[in-house]
């Protein structure tokens, strides 16, 4: 029997027990040993895959060279959970995305802007900032980036080896921030042509195993907004689409 790892941060252990227990009892259902190890005091023995839900690309790296199957990749963690990175690789593949710069380099900026952690997730550590008095208040390590046409819509890719598996239409109730987890509402929805050749193009370059790609609307386009690593998928059992987790677990096991 295959040994996994299935690995958080022990906050996010808390908020995700269901979760965890689904993946371990159906990955025991595909013949797979899945061990809950939590960092930061988590002890990597021997393995043969580790499932990766914390925010720690460097765990990802260390278990690459050691010869684990990581799932997601290091390359993948470190650009997903980096916003910049994210910016600079979209860029770099030519893929529609919001004028974005390090605060620290702002120049001649037009303003309202959004700034945001470079590491923030589910929608914290983002605000809205009116001008460039009120933008120094900001580490010079945080982005800014310009406000889109359509404030508080989004639309999540979800994407398993590279294949668009779901996707989801959010809406705010009120405000500029659309996650799900701030109270926004989801519906199922289906990418356009360009979306999906986002994705692929971004799958080309990180082949990732589990991401979701999240698409803002601008001027009635979509655009590449972010790149979730640890993506959260609440909404989908609560539109009970799916049981993502059996989903994943059985593609963990034939990549296995």
């Amino acid at each position: 029997m295959k040994r996994g790892l299935l690995i958080y941060d022990s906050e996010g252990a808390k908020r995700n027990v269901w979760f965890i227990e689904q993946v371990i009892a159906r990955a025991k259902e595909r013949g797979l040993d899945v061990e809950l190890v939590t960092l930061p005091k988590a002890c990597f023995e021997a393995a043969d895959f580790a499932i990766v839900r914390a925010i720690a690309p460097e765990v990802n790296a260390k278990l690459e060279s050691e010869g684990v199957r990581v799932f997601n990749n290091a390359l993948t963690s470190k650009t997903a959970n980096d916003k910049w990175l994210t910016y600079l690789l979209c860029k770099r593949l030519g893929l529609p995305v919001m004028h974005t710069e390090l605060v620290g380099q702002v120049e001649n900026a037009s303003y309202p802007v959004i700034v945001k952690s470079r590491a923030g997730h589910g929608g914290s550590e983002v605000f809205w900032v009116e001008g460039e008095e009120e933008l120094l208040n900001y580490p010079k390590h945080y982005i800014a980036q310009e406000p889109c046409s359509e404030l508080g819509k989004d639309m999540r890719v979800y994407v398993v080896g590279g294949k668009i598996v779901y996707s989801v239409l959010r809406t705010a109730n009120s405000g500029f921030k659309s996650n799900f987890c701030l109270g926004g509402s989801a519906k199922l929805a289906e990418p356009d042509e360009n979306q999906k050749r986002c994705v692929l193009k971004i799958c080309d370059n990180l082949k990732p195993d589990f991401i979701a790609v999240d698409f803002i609307r601008h001027n009635g386009e979509w655009v590449v907004n972010e790149i979730e690593d640890a993506a959260g998928v609440r909404m989908l059992y609560d539109l009970k689409v799916c049981d993502f987790v059996k989903e994943y677990v059985n593609y963990i096991a034939e990549k296995l």
